[in-house]
């Protein structure tokens, strides 16, 4: 029964319809604040979502011309999501490892 109610819930949060993923998408004005930018993500400019998953830690690489942000919360959620975020700067991936 746990097993089966675990699923329904990964389900849940893995179909994006309840929000709270992490969106990378390419900023092709630098300029732009990131609210102008996801209202045009229609455009092709997405380059990796990140589904909410319990007790997970992702990495992600990417270039200072990537914006992140994380899409709202529904309500109809099936939980809450924490995050703790970091950034570190370099310029190759041996830089920070």
């Amino acid at each position: 029964a746990d097993a089966e109610a675990t699923a329904v819930l990964r389900e849940k949060w893995d179909s994006g319809e309840v929000g709270a993923f992490d969106c990378y998408i390419e900023a092709e004005d630098e300029e732009a604040e990131a609210a102008e930018v996801y209202k045009t993500d229609d455009d092709g400019t997405e380059l990796l979502s990140v589904q909410a998953s319990s007790n997970t830690l992702s990495l992600v690489l990417r270039d200072s011309g990537v914006m992140r942000f994380t899409k709202y919360v529904s309500a109809q959620a099936p939980g809450s999501r924490w995050d703790i975020a970091a950034e570190f700067e370099g310029t190759s991936v041996w830089d920070i490892l």
